[in-house]
């Protein structure tokens, strides 16, 4: 559960606002997208406790 936590804590990251010197525009750097394989980090929690829950059910009956 500790990736739930730390997926929580890392989608709370605020937006950055710069602006570019050159063009004067502002940009917008989204510091709160963390995902790996399009799957936000906060949600890997679950299918991971699911292999764990599988790997000590094995384990447990001896198969």
């Amino acid at each position: 559960m500790c990736i739930w936590f730390l997926g929580s804590a890392l989608q709370k990251s605020e937006d950055r606002v710069v602006i570019d010197k050159d063009t004067g525009e502002e940009l917008v750097i989204n510091r709160s997208n963390h995902s790996l394989f399009f799957i936000p980090m906060r949600l890997w929690a679950f299918p991971l406790l699911a292999g764990a829950v599988l790997v000590l059910g094995k384990t447990a009956l001896g198969i």
